[in-house]
């Protein structure tokens, strides 16, 4: 017998857990559509049972579905800059994932969509050691990790967020090092995105596998604050933060310098009195100004006097 709206009045699902449903629907049934919402869920198992088509068994709806908490995601789920701290902690201290989800090509949303997505549940390598128990883990030493290396305003005041050469200068820079966050699924569509990539790709320097004081995070979140100081500096740029910070920054200078363009220094010649008026006379007289005139007087006192000697 058919299952009408009525009988799932119990699927009370959010987006996050929608998005979920359908990722993993999407695995075992192409036809699925998403983004959507819940009441096009709805409708799916509707179709589905009517119509005998399998259905993920460990996303059949009357199970919840385990995301982590909102308060968690809240410091990056609609910030670039700490979005893209995060992908880069995840890939360099879980390499095993791949946080490919497409949904609404939005970075920041498909980022909380792609770290929902892996579960112990799904068929992705080795995700059962990234339950929501270690997500939250690791959610929570990205958080602290960011805290402590986010980069300070003035080592970035060489920065103009304004000038598209500069921007396209640092992120070529950057690329060529291999320090550039380029995540799959973002492309900056402006001068603010550009910016935030090329200060979020400063901010993880630390993280880099070429990093040698990079910390590990395991036990962080006991060794990261000084609870007895609420106005503790924390961190500082290590050796090789400062280092690539200083060598980016030198580097544009030369650039700068390289492409200033001579100027020439006109000398002003100031004649005895009198003078002036007698060149003005005879510029009149040719129907030219001043310099011209003091030009081709020169010119030929030139020949006569130098080169016909």
């Amino acid at each position: 017998m058919p299952v009408s709206f009525d009988d799932l009045k119990w699927m009370n699902y959010s987006q996050r857990e929608v998005d979920i449903i359908l990722y993993n629907w999407r695995l075992v049934y192409d036809e699925v559509i998403y983004p959507n919402d819940l009441n096009y869920l709805k409708n799916l198992h509707i179709f589905c049972l009517d119509n005998d088509i399998v259905m993920p068994s460990n996303l059949f709806p009357r199970v919840k579905i385990p995301v982590v908490n909102y308060e968690l995601i809240s410091w990056f789920k609609d910030d670039l800059r700490s979005g893209l701290f995060l992908y880069t902690f995840i890939h360099f201290k879980h390499n095993h994932l791949e946080l490919i989800a497409r949904f609404y090509n939005n970075f920041l949303k498909d980022l909380v969509i792609s770290i929902d997505c892996v579960s112990e549940n799904n068929n992705l390598a080795n995700s059962k050691f990234f339950n929501t128990i270690y997500k939250t883990f690791a959610i929570k030493d990205a958080f602290n990790l960011y805290k402590r290396y986010r980069t300070k305003s003035k080592d970035l005041s060489w920065l103009n967020c304004n000038s598209r050469e500069q921007l396209d200068w640092a992120m070529e820079y950057l690329q060529r090092l291999g320090l550039l966050i380029q995540p799959y699924n973002f492309l900056p569509a402006n001068n603010k995105e550009s910016y935030i990539q090329i200060c979020a790709s400063i901010d993880a320097l630390d993280l880099h596998p070429n990093s040698t004081t990079a910390i590990e995070v395991d036990n962080l979140p006991n060794q990261s604050f000084n609870n007895l100081d609420p106005f503790h500096t924390g961190y500082e740029n290590s050796e090789y933060k400062e280092k690539i910070l200083s060598n980016i920054r030198n580097a544009w200078n030369q650039k700068v310098f390289r492409d200033k363009k001579p100027v020439k220094i006109e000398k002003q010649i100031k004649l005895p009195y009198g003078y002036s008026k007698k060149l003005d006379k005879i510029a009149e007289a040719y129907g030219e100004n001043s310099v011209e005139s003091l030009k081709k007087i020169l010119d030929k006192e030139y020949n006569d006097v130098v080169l016909l000697k």
